[in-house]
């Protein structure tokens, strides 16, 4: 079964476990993701996920596979090259970039030459205080040639503690020519950027006043009066926050050295916020941003479109993105899954360490509403589109249910016997359109553990799920299907990334290190039989994917 320790704070503050180590086990309870234009982000109340927008151009590329099913195809393994990257790696103007965690425990900005494996260049990178259950993500602009991604404003080594100060910067993804860069390295950011309208980037402000939304081409404000709330304090170097920056990038766009010693870290004991608070403001995706209270959408010219507490968007419901989240956006309507905030007695529970179970009924609930004007359209109170190891999007709408308790353990949990039942269902209307009742598959509720898959893989729509009965070929566009399920594909894993520093107030955080790695009868295998755009980077006739370790492979296809 999955740990609770897996999520740990990754997925619910926006600052990582800024609310009080105590609070742990539920904080380990939630991941975040995203996918918009078709969007889709989430951060799960039991599972653990993150992912940053798709369509948004956070993993879009001119190169990169579709990610359809096209049969078996035969890759002959070429290259390793020793680096753990945090996730897929992605095709950008016939490179493969990434970001990595390195033997020391920093992270970086990677480009490879995808034929040899070799670097073709690294940059220094940082999560900022963005939730660990997000994890890191690269995203790409003017069709991949371009990559943006958060850079510290200082050098960190093992053992140190950060404030979290970055610059957002944009860099030539084949040759690492700095294009611009922004924030000056004081940026402090609760939640990731993300591209946004017509190539712009979009990076919260912190202050409720919605994003400062980036010209992609310049790195120049478009909205001049927007300023973040939250800037690295005394001993920052101190320039414009927006400068274009040619120097190389295997150094941070600005040195300084204001460390903090691990003895002065402080924690928050917090437990849930009732108030809109500017420093807890944040972006879970496709526009909608969260401030502790409500749910406020944003034009793509940053202008508040709308504001809504959480309640009212899901009827009276007790939720609260604090507890989980999923974001998804298709044709103006918002389908969002939320958690259910724990009852005082649960909450006393976690504090105290002692053993917790919830109803599996009670861990989310999911309501649809107008993007314009944020109307709600419907609500189901005991379903989520978070399904676990079920990877999918908005084009294919899914929501799961469950019955049965969950139980929380200090070091893991367990859902054995929570029974599961996935359905297809209408964005607009609600109404279900498939069912199947797939009975006690624990990784249709946490993700599946390494070790244990029962969940493979096969392409963009189709998954085998074994279930206590049988394997199932499971197409979620339509349902389950009759054919034989193939006995290769892609294992998914939920990893942890620990870094040898820590962002002040997080604690102990541990980054999302979520991965397919292709496998066969349960196993992990040396290389793939197909090459989709979820799993790796197909730049011509190589792919690049990472294998069960994390670790970033390399092979010929055809």
């Amino acid at each position: 079964m999955e740990s609770l320790r897996r999520c740990a704070g990754e997925q619910v503050e926006a600052s990582g476990r800024t609310r009080g180590q105590r609070r742990r086990r539920l904080r380990r309870i939630a991941a975040a993701a995203g996918l918009a234009g078709l969007v889709l982000g989430a951060c799960s109340n039991g599972a653990g996920l993150g992912e940053a927008p798709d369509t948004t151009g956070a993993g879009a590329s001119a190169d990169a596979g579709d990610g359809s099913w096209h049969g078996a195809t035969e890759v002959a393994g070429r290259w390793r090259s020793g680096i753990r990257a945090v996730e897929s790696p992605l095709a950008a103007d016939d490179s493969v970039v990434f970001h990595a965690l390195t033997a020391a425990g920093d992270f970086e900005m990677v480009s490879l030459d995808p034929g040899s494996g070799r670097r073709r260049w690294t940059a220094p990178a940082s999560p900022s205080r963005v939730p660990p259950g997000v994890g890191l993500r690269t995203m790409t602009l003017s069709g991949g040639r371009v990559v943006v991604w958060m850079e510290p404003g200082q050098p960190v080594s093992a053992g140190t503690v950060t404030a979290g100060g970055v610059s957002v910067v944009a860099a030539e993804a084949r040759s690492g020519r700095r294009l611009w860069s922004y924030g000056d390295g004081r940026l402090e950011l609760p939640s990731a950027p993300e591209i946004c309208g017509e190539g712009d980037v979009c990076v919260p402000a912190g202050n409720g006043s919605g994003p400062i939304i980036l010209d992609g081409r310049t790195g120049a404000p478009r909205n001049s009066t927007a300023e973040p709330a939250n800037l690295a304090g005394p001993g920052q170097i101190q320039r414009p926050l927006h400068h274009p920056d040619p120097a190389t990038p295997t150094r941070p766009t600005i040195m300084t050295a204001s460390i903090v010693t691990a003895s002065t870290v402080t924690a928050s004991t917090v437990e849930v916020e009732t108030a809109p608070n500017p420093r807890y403001f944040r972006s879970i995706g496709a526009g909608l941003y969260d401030n502790g209270r409500d749910l406020i959408a944003y034009t793509e010219a940053g202008a508040e479109r709308w504001r809504r507490p959480y309640a009212t968007l899901f009827r009276g419901l007790n939720v609260s993105p604090g507890y989980g989240w999923k974001v998804g956006l298709s044709n103006d309507l918002y389908v969002v899954s939320l958690g259910y905030v724990p009852s005082p007695e649960q909450l006393a529970a976690d504090r105290s360490g002692a053993p917790l179970t919830r109803d599996a009924a009670r861990l989310w609930a999911t309501a649809a509403f107008d993007a314009q004007t944020g109307e709600t359209l419907w609500v189901a109170p005991t379903a989520t589109t978070y399904c676990g190891g079920l990877d999918t999007d908005i084009r294919n709408p899914i929501r799961c249910t469950y019955a049965g308790t969950v139980r929380y353990g200090a070091q893991d949990s367990s859902v054995e016997g929570v029974q599961v039942t996935v359905e297809g269902f209408g964005v607009e209307s609600g109404r279900t359109t498939w069912r199947w009742v797939a009975g006690a598959v624990p990784g249709l509720v946490f993700g599946t553990a390494t070790g244990s898959p029962d969940i493979l893989r096969v392409d963009d729509t189709r998954y085998a799920v074994r279930t206590p009965q049988r394997t199932i070929l499971l197409d979620v566009a339509n349902g389950p299907l009759d054919d034989p399920p193939p006995a290769s594909g892609w294992c998914f894993t939920g990893a942890l990334a620990k870094p040898g520093f820590t962002i002040k107030g997080t604690g102990d955080a541990q980054y999302k290190d979520e991965r397919w790695y292709p496998c066969a009868g349960g196993g992990a295998v040396d290389v793939p039989s197909t090459t989709p755009r979820f799993a790796g980077a197909l730049v011509g006739n190589m792919y690049a994917w990472r294998d069960a370790d994390g670790q970033v492979r390399g092979g010929h296809v055809g």
